[in-house]
């Protein structure tokens, strides 16, 4: 069963400190220094996505050769006119 535990800011601030640098959260940091080496991939089990990603900066490659997140914007534009010229907007 998961338990609460308060930490004093500073302490907490060095606690994410130290965990980022390890690549790994607050949680997994402490299940990885405790002396019986508690197994810390079944702490973490639960992350979500954002949790897994954070701290991590650039994009992801989705094998395809099309530049998917370039022109954006100029892509939509450019199907919106498209569609109200043909009059289906």
């Amino acid at each position: 069963m998961p338990q609460n535990l308060e930490i004093p800011d500073p302490i907490f601030d060095a606690l994410q400190q130290a965990a980022s640098a390890s690549g790994t959260t607050p949680v997994g940091w402490i299940a990885a220094h405790l002396p019986n080496q508690v197994d810390s991939k079944s702490v973490e089990a639960a992350k979500t996505l954002a949790d897994l990603f954070a701290g991590h900066i650039g994009g992801f490659k989705s094998g395809s050769n099309v530049p998917l997140s370039q022109n954006c914007g100029e892509i939509f534009a450019d199907y919106l006119e498209e569609k109200r010229r043909e009059g289906r907007l």
